[in-house]
């Protein structure tokens, strides 16, 4: 065991430089940061049930937190439903939230249909 002014490690694993209660969760694109979302982010939920991948959650502060980041599409539709500004669009979220409009708007059209 290493010992360190503040921390006990072994010897593979370095001391942590932020306690957990210190580190900011996982959010999704374009989160505000956390004094933004106490401000602005209600806990409606809406960006949980609109995530195609279902990765997002809240946590118990009622403020949403994503969950295998490497599964984010960033597709925009957490931050198309924020009607609080909680979570923005950003320049990957926005063509993102464009192709997802644009697929959908091809879904919707009937055979023929021009």
């Amino acid at each position: 065991m290493l010992h360190t002014d503040d921390h006990t490690t072994d010897d593979h694993t370095p001391p942590d430089p932020l306690p957990t209660a210190r580190r900011r969760p996982p959010r999704p694109p374009g989160a505000r940061s956390e004094d933004g979302l106490a401000a602005r982010c209600t806990g409606c939920g809406d960006c949980v049930s609109v995530c195609p991948a279902s990765i997002l959650s809240l946590d118990p502060d009622g403020y949403p937190v994503l969950r295998g980041a490497d599964r984010c599409g960033h597709c925009g539709l957490c931050a198309d439903v924020c009607m609080f500004g909680a979570i923005e669009l950003t320049a990957r979220t926005r063509a993102g939230l464009a192709l997802v409009m644009a697929i959908e708007r091809g879904m919707s059209r009937h055979p023929g249909e021009g």
